[in-house]
Parts: structure tokens; C-alpha cells; sequence
């Protein structure tokens, strides 16, 4: 009986196998079902700051990142005495005690995750969250180990469309855009992996953006589990005899 082990992405390189280049995952919306994680902190967080927050302006808030859904919250709650930072911060820790409680996991994610790893395909994480919440849920998943880098696009200075932090985790993985995909779920992360040079896979979030996703999109799926045959097929399992070795006791 043989044990397969991850082979070197360096290895994988000089023996030409297909998807050498690794996978980019978006986190929130594409691996992790956050949308309602953030809805339940920010009202939590909002009725403690005395904030009317009516479903209309929760709906307002999707998709915006924290700092920008509490100007609108403030903008429709005039004469309110509230820190925005303080706010923020705020809700910021409960949706991280929140995914380090109950990671709310996309049907497949997981499965997905480890066999890529197991077939040594190099993956990044490439996330607009703060880099605490990205913590919180790879420390949460034990994802930490089955990716080569995780990046938040506030360590890397602008946030998505642009590419910068996709060029970036492509800069650390050392791989070829070319050779790579990124999996995403917005126009946004569209823009910014196709930006950096990377074929994109598109599973849409947003009804309002769904159909220019699908169109712009190299491939589009309506769920991850859904993708993860098709992607699964892009970086084929190893058959090299020296990824095998025997197993032990």
C-alpha cells in the first residue's frame, strides 16, 4: 500500500503537469457562506449603538465592505452620537467570534480543499477581508495547512477590482498566471484576478451582477460543489512513482 504525498510545486514545474499554476479562492461568498454572518453582527452591533436598522437598509449594506455600511447606516440615523471606528470594531470582532464559533463552510469547500492539497496543488487564499477574520477562519476550518499564503487586500494596499492582491499571491506562489485560475464570486474579484493575469471560474453571489459574471467569467457555476468536479479535472491527480511512498507500521 502507498501513501501519496503532496509533490513540490517545483517538481510538479520540471515534470510539466497540467495547473502548476496553483488556484487563487476568494473567501467570503465563495468558500464561506459570510453574507449571513455579517447581516446578524452588524444588526447585533447596530441595536447596541441605539441605530434603527430597517431590513430596506440591511438589504443597502450587502455587499459593501464594513467601513462604507456603517456611513450609510450613520447617513439614514442623523443626530446619532456614533464612533464609526468604534462601530466598526465592533462588529468587525463579533463576526470574527462568530466564524471562529460555527464557520458557516460552502457544501464542498472543505472536501475540495484537501484534495487539491493532497494532489500538491499550490492555492492561495485571496480575501478583501480583514486579516483577523481571515484568521478566524482558517484557525476555525484548520485551513491554515492546506494553503501556501493567504493575503488580505489590506495588507496589500488597494482593494478589489484591483489586481493587486492577486498579482501579489501569484508574486509568493511563484507560479504562472497563465497556468492558474481563481475562483470567485463578484464582478469585483472578477476584475482583479483577470487583472493579474488569471482565467477566472465565477460562482455569482449577487443577483444584480449574476449575468455579467456569467459573461464575463472563463467558466461559471451556480455553487461550489457544483465547480469543484470541473476544477478537480483542471489539476489531475499525480502519477509520478516518487510522490509514493510505502506506508509505515
Amino acid at each position: 500500500m502507498a501513501v501519496i504525498q503532496p509533490l513540490p510545486v517545483d517538481r510538479r514545474i520540471r515534470l510539466g503537469i497540467v495547473g502548476c499554476g496553483g488556484v487563487c479562492f476568494d473567501m467570503d461568498g465563495t468558500l464561506i457562506d459570510s453574507e449571513p454572518v455579517w447581516t446578524r453582527a452588524i444588526a447585533s452591533c447596530c441595536a447596541a449603538a441605539g441605530l434603527v436598522l430597517t431590513p430596506d437598509l440591511l438589504n443597502a449594506c450587502a455587499g459593501l465592505d464594513t467601513a462604507e455600511g456603517i456611513c450609510l447606516v450613520l447617513r439614514r440615523n442623523p443626530g446619532r452620537d456614533v464612533d464609526p471606528a468604534r462601530l466598526g470594531e465592533a462588529i468587525k470582532n463579533e463576526v470574527g467570534a462568530r466564524l471562529r464559533r460555527d464557520p458557516p463552510v460552502m457544501p464542498g469547500a472543505d472536501a475540495l480543499l484537501r484534495e487539491l492539497h493532497r494532489r500538491g496543488v499550490p492555492m492561495a487564499l485571496v480575501s478583501s477581508s480583514p486579516r483577523s477574520l481571515i484568521q478566524s477562519v482558517l484557525d476555525g476550518l484548520a485551513w491554515e495547512p492546506l494553503f501556501r499564503l493567504s493575503l488580505s487586500t489590506e495588507e496589500v494596499g488597494p482593494g478589489k477590482p484591483d489586481p493587486a492582491v492577486y498579482a501579489e499571491a501569484l508574486r509568493r506562489l511563484d507560479a504562472d498566471p497563465a497556468a492558474g485560475w481563481a475562483v470567485e464570486d463578484t464582478l469585483a474579484g472578477l476584475r482583479s484576478a483577470r487583472g493579474a493575469g488569471l482565467r477566472v471560474a465565477a460562482i455569482p453571489s449577487y443577483p444584480h451582477e449574476s449575468q455579467a459574471l456569467r459573461e464575463a467569467a472563463d467558466a461559471a457555476f451556480d455553487s461550489l460543489a457544483e465547480a469543484a468536479p470541473w476544477l478537480l479535472a483542471r489539476f489531475p491527480p499525480l502519477k509520478d512513482p516518487a510522490c509514493a511512498i510505502p506506508a509505515t507500521g
